[in-house]
């Protein structure tokens, strides 16, 4: 059980990386409902392309995280990291799906966008979702 949780939340982490490597090369598909918009004035803010490859290698490398937990990958890191990695993924997971209070997450106040609308559909709950597994993981199988 553990192992799946953990696939399904490295298979998630790599697909979103992977959509980050795609925009920061020009890709135009999903682009316009992934940036947090203003009511009025256009986006809440504009990444480079540079940015936008950190972030996306940043998923992948968190992507490979469940995988050396659960042991599937072997890798060896610091204790600290195999000791806090899969709560503190958790946690920021969760901390996303709640949000920022105003452009982000379930609480936001702007919700007249397009992003807004994406986000509590489908952003925000899945970041709900992998925060779960991850904490499932860390609680029921790495105690």
């Amino acid at each position: 059980m553990g192992n799946i949780l953990a696939i399904i939340n490295a298979l998630a982490l790599f697909i979103i990386g992977i959509f980050h490597i795609y925009w920061a090369f020009g890709g135009e598909v999903g682009a316009k409902v992934v940036l947090p918009e203003m009511e009025k004035d256009g986006l809440a803010f504009t990444p480079s392309k540079l940015a936008t490859s950190i972030v996306g290698t940043i998923f992948f490398g968190l992507g490979i995280l469940p995988l050396i937990a659960m042991e599937i990958v072997v890798i060896q890191l610091p204790s600290f990291f195999n000791d806090y990695m899969i709560l503190g993924l958790g946690i920021i997971f969760f901390i996303r799906a709640i949000g920022e209070f105003k452009y982000v997450g379930f609480f936001k106040k702007v919700k007249s966008t397009m992003f807004a609308e994406y986000d509590t559909k489908y952003f925000s709950p899945l970041s709900f979702v992998l925060s779960i597994f991850f904490f499932l993981i860390e609680f029921l199988f790495r105690t």
